[in-house]
Protein backbone atom coordinates (compact mmCIF):
# COMPACT_ATOMS: atom_id res chain seq x y z
CA UNK A 1 0.00 0.00 0.00
CA UNK A 2 2.94 2.48 0.61
CA UNK A 3 2.57 5.67 -2.00
CA UNK A 4 -0.67 4.97 -3.18
CA UNK A 5 -2.80 7.39 -0.32
CA UNK A 6 -1.69 10.58 -1.68
CA UNK A 7 -4.39 12.98 -2.38
CA UNK A 8 -4.10 16.39 -4.40
CA UNK A 9 -6.72 19.26 -3.18
CA UNK A 10 -7.26 20.41 -6.43
CA UNK A 11 -8.85 17.75 -8.83
CA UNK A 12 -8.30 18.02 -12.44
CA UNK A 13 -5.43 20.23 -11.78
CA UNK A 14 -3.07 19.75 -14.72
CA UNK A 15 -0.07 21.49 -13.52
CA UNK A 16 2.73 18.60 -11.79
CA UNK A 17 2.86 18.58 -7.97
CA UNK A 18 5.72 20.55 -6.13
CA UNK A 19 7.69 17.30 -5.51
CA UNK A 20 11.07 18.46 -7.54
CA UNK A 21 13.03 18.53 -4.56
CA UNK A 22 16.08 16.81 -4.72
CA UNK A 23 18.16 19.14 -7.84
CA UNK A 24 19.46 21.28 -4.84
CA UNK A 25 21.85 21.01 -1.76
CA UNK A 26 19.54 20.20 1.10
CA UNK A 27 17.59 17.56 -1.13
CA UNK A 28 13.41 17.44 0.81
CA UNK A 29 14.07 21.36 1.58
CA UNK A 30 11.59 22.21 -0.65
CA UNK A 31 13.62 24.37 -2.57
CA UNK A 32 14.56 23.98 -6.38
CA UNK A 33 17.48 24.09 -8.24
CA UNK A 34 16.34 27.10 -10.31
CA UNK A 35 14.13 29.22 -8.36
CA UNK A 36 11.32 30.82 -10.34
CA UNK A 37 10.86 34.19 -10.77
CA UNK A 38 7.40 34.15 -8.66
CA UNK A 39 9.00 31.73 -6.13
CA UNK A 40 9.18 33.67 -2.94
CA UNK A 41 9.93 31.46 0.14
CA UNK A 42 8.32 28.15 1.48
CA UNK A 43 4.19 28.55 1.99
CA UNK A 44 2.94 26.80 5.50
CA UNK A 45 0.14 24.59 5.87
CA UNK A 46 -1.91 24.05 9.68
CA UNK A 47 -4.32 20.90 9.79
CA UNK A 48 -6.51 20.40 11.99
CA UNK A 49 -9.18 17.61 12.46
CA UNK A 50 -12.58 17.26 14.01
CA UNK A 51 -15.70 14.78 14.12
CA UNK A 52 -18.59 15.65 12.47
CA UNK A 53 -21.24 13.10 12.82
CA UNK A 54 -20.15 9.71 11.36
CA UNK A 55 -16.50 11.15 9.76
CA UNK A 56 -13.21 12.63 10.78
CA UNK A 57 -12.76 15.91 9.19
CA UNK A 58 -9.51 17.00 8.29
CA UNK A 59 -8.99 21.07 7.14
CA UNK A 60 -5.96 22.37 5.60
CA UNK A 61 -5.01 26.09 6.15
CA UNK A 62 -2.52 26.58 3.77
CA UNK A 63 -0.84 30.01 3.98
CA UNK A 64 2.17 32.17 1.37
CA UNK A 65 5.26 32.75 2.76
CA UNK A 66 5.26 36.17 4.70
CA UNK A 67 6.92 37.78 2.09
CA UNK A 68 5.16 35.98 -0.94
CA UNK A 69 3.11 38.12 -3.86
CA UNK A 70 0.80 35.24 -3.68
CA UNK A 71 -2.41 34.24 -2.05
CA UNK A 72 -3.64 31.48 0.05
CA UNK A 73 -6.28 30.66 -2.91
CA UNK A 74 -3.01 30.12 -5.06
CA UNK A 75 -1.68 27.42 -3.24
CA UNK A 76 -2.59 23.81 -3.81
CA UNK A 77 -3.20 21.11 -0.93
CA UNK A 78 -1.68 17.21 -1.23
CA UNK A 79 -2.89 15.26 1.34
CA UNK A 80 -1.69 12.32 2.24
CA UNK A 81 -3.45 9.09 4.15
CA UNK A 82 -0.16 7.33 6.75
CA UNK A 83 -0.16 4.10 5.42
CA UNK A 84 0.74 2.47 8.37
CA UNK A 85 -2.91 2.90 9.58
CA UNK A 86 -5.81 1.02 8.45
CA UNK A 87 -7.81 3.60 6.47
CA UNK A 88 -6.92 3.48 2.72
CA UNK A 89 -7.52 5.95 -0.25
CA UNK A 90 -10.73 4.05 -1.17
CA UNK A 91 -11.93 4.99 2.33
CA UNK A 92 -11.61 9.17 1.97
CA UNK A 93 -13.02 11.99 -0.29
CA UNK A 94 -10.89 14.79 -0.84
CA UNK A 95 -12.81 18.04 -1.45
CA UNK A 96 -9.98 21.34 -2.05
CA UNK A 97 -8.62 21.73 1.49
CA UNK A 98 -11.38 19.23 3.11
CA UNK A 99 -10.52 15.27 3.24
CA UNK A 100 -13.03 13.49 4.75
CA UNK A 101 -12.54 9.60 6.20
CA UNK A 102 -15.71 7.58 7.78
CA UNK A 103 -15.04 6.55 11.41
CA UNK A 104 -16.27 2.79 10.34
CA UNK A 105 -12.96 3.16 8.29
CA UNK A 106 -11.09 3.82 11.49
CA UNK A 107 -9.78 0.74 13.54
CA UNK A 108 -7.24 2.68 16.22
CA UNK A 109 -6.55 5.48 14.51
CA UNK A 110 -5.52 7.26 11.03
CA UNK A 111 -3.04 9.78 10.52
CA UNK A 112 -3.17 12.04 7.89
CA UNK A 113 -0.21 14.76 6.57
CA UNK A 114 -0.57 18.05 4.53
CA UNK A 115 1.88 20.25 2.81
CA UNK A 116 0.94 23.39 0.71
CA UNK A 117 2.25 23.43 -2.68
CA UNK A 118 3.25 26.86 -4.73
CA UNK A 119 6.60 27.18 -6.46
CA UNK A 120 7.41 24.95 -3.56
CA UNK A 121 6.43 23.26 -0.88
CA UNK A 122 5.66 23.68 2.65
CA UNK A 123 7.03 21.53 5.72
CA UNK A 124 4.35 19.10 6.19
CA UNK A 125 1.59 18.93 8.96
CA UNK A 126 0.08 16.26 10.58
CA UNK A 127 -2.75 15.51 12.46
CA UNK A 128 -4.13 11.86 14.18
CA UNK A 129 -7.98 10.47 15.05
CA UNK A 130 -7.86 8.11 17.27
CA UNK A 131 -10.72 5.56 18.59
CA UNK A 132 -10.54 5.71 22.27
CA UNK A 133 -10.66 2.25 23.81
CA UNK A 134 -13.52 -0.13 21.81
CA UNK A 135 -16.01 2.71 21.58
CA UNK A 136 -17.66 5.26 19.45
CA UNK A 137 -15.40 7.81 20.89
CA UNK A 138 -12.47 9.70 19.30
CA UNK A 139 -9.89 11.95 20.09
CA UNK A 140 -7.30 14.42 17.63
CA UNK A 141 -4.12 15.10 18.50
CA UNK A 142 -2.00 17.75 16.49
CA UNK A 143 1.15 15.40 15.93
CA UNK A 144 3.76 18.34 15.00
CA UNK A 145 2.53 20.92 17.96
CA UNK A 146 5.12 21.20 20.69
CA UNK A 147 4.38 19.71 23.97
CA UNK A 148 3.15 21.86 26.50
CA UNK A 149 6.25 21.82 28.97
CA UNK A 150 8.22 23.21 25.39
CA UNK A 151 6.38 26.17 25.18
CA UNK A 152 8.01 27.82 28.23
CA UNK A 153 11.54 25.99 28.88
CA UNK A 154 14.80 27.35 28.87
CA UNK A 155 16.59 24.89 26.68
CA UNK A 156 20.06 24.59 27.09
CA UNK A 157 22.11 22.15 24.38
CA UNK A 158 25.03 20.55 25.22
CA UNK A 159 27.70 19.22 23.26
CA UNK A 160 29.00 16.40 25.49
CA UNK A 161 32.63 15.88 24.42
CA UNK A 162 33.74 19.73 24.23
CA UNK A 163 31.33 20.71 27.35
CA UNK A 164 33.30 18.83 29.86
CA UNK A 165 36.69 18.63 28.08
CA UNK A 166 38.27 21.09 30.99
CA UNK A 167 37.24 20.03 34.01
CA UNK A 168 40.35 17.97 35.41
CA UNK A 169 38.48 17.20 38.51
CA UNK A 170 36.24 14.99 36.89
CA UNK A 171 36.37 11.33 36.48
CA UNK A 172 33.83 11.18 34.39
CA UNK A 173 31.54 13.51 31.59
CA UNK A 174 28.93 13.15 33.80
CA UNK A 175 30.18 14.01 37.18
CA UNK A 176 31.88 17.34 35.26
CA UNK A 177 28.32 17.74 33.79
CA UNK A 178 27.00 17.46 37.32
CA UNK A 179 29.90 20.27 38.53
CA UNK A 180 28.27 22.69 36.40
CA UNK A 181 24.40 22.11 37.46
CA UNK A 182 24.55 25.38 39.84
CA UNK A 183 26.04 27.63 36.85
CA UNK A 184 22.84 26.40 34.44
CA UNK A 185 19.98 27.27 37.49
CA UNK A 186 21.49 30.20 37.65
CA UNK A 187 21.08 30.82 33.95
CA UNK A 188 17.35 30.03 34.53
CA UNK A 189 17.89 26.50 32.28
CA UNK A 190 15.35 23.97 33.18
CA UNK A 191 16.02 21.47 30.49
CA UNK A 192 19.18 20.11 29.15
CA UNK A 193 19.38 18.84 26.02
CA UNK A 194 22.99 16.59 25.59
CA UNK A 195 24.02 15.38 22.41
CA UNK A 196 25.19 12.31 21.34
CA UNK A 197 28.83 11.54 22.39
Amino acid sequence: RSGKSGYSGKSGSARKSGGESGFASGSGSGARAEPTEDEDGRPRVRLDAEIEGDEAVFRATPTPHPDSSRDAADLDVEFLLDDRDDATREDAAVDDRELRVPLDGIDDRVRVHGVAVGASYSVADAVSVDRLGDGADFGVTRLNEPPEWATDSTLYEIYVRGYADDDEEAETTFEALENRLNYLDELGVDCLWLTPV
